[in-house]
């Protein structure tokens, strides 16, 4: 049995390839903070995590392709590991969600060139119109925790290294996805939606 499943695997692996990709897009796609066009065409995720400065930069191209592109969907999936305020504004920024207050107060965030706290976050927060004391409630909810854990789960399944990480193909899968690690340039990423 087993050396029929090694034959089929040489005899098809160009085509295992070619899936493989698929596979992956559809469980990260239909998860995280969906911003620009929720019925576009072609997705773009991004795995990220708020203490990068490269995610930081990435924030705005991303901004930018949605201006260009109105059939641009892109999910955006924190994933809060490089220290502990990671976790506390990657939780305030999927609570702000909650509120309607996502994409303003996530971009606030990325554009904020002051050392990240917890204190720094809430007042910005609050800077943004958000109820501070419904922001910490949902922060420290069952939801919030868990789509962050499902994040890092996902990201971990994937092989995620660099940060960002951005994903782009067709939303239905039709096609194989392209990937690409750390920052990257506008031109880059456009090249990879209109080829999409």
């Amino acid at each position: 049995m087993l050396k029929k499943i090694f034959y089929y695997l040489y005899k098809h692996w160009k085509a295992i390839l070619l899936i493989l990709p698929l596979m992956l897009v559809i469980p990260i796609a239909n998860a995280g903070i969906v911003q620009g066009n929720p019925r576009g065409t072609i997705t773009l995720v991004e795995f990220f995590d708020y203490a990068c400065p490269y995610c930081q930069v990435m924030g705005n191209t991303i901004n930018q392709l949605m201006k260009n592109n109105p059939e641009l969907r892109v999910v955006y999936r924190p994933i809060p590991i490089l220290n502990r305020i990671s976790w506390f504004a990657a939780s305030s920024v999927i609570a702000a969600s909650h509120q309607q207050n996502y994409q303003i107060f996530h971009q606030a965030l990325l554009n904020n060139h002051q050392p990240l706290s917890e204190n720094a976050i809430l007042t910005l927060a609050a800077h943004e119109g958000l109820n501070i004391d419904q922001l910490l409630s949902d922060m420290k909810s069952p939801a919030v925790q868990q789509e962050l854990e499902d994040n890092l789960a996902v990201a971990n399944k994937l092989g995620v290294k660099y940060l960002p990480t951005v994903i782009i193909g067709k939303s239905q899968a039709q096609r194989p996805s392209t990937v690409f690690y750390g920052e990257t340039g506008i031109s880059q990423l456009q090249a990879a939606i209109t080829n999409s």
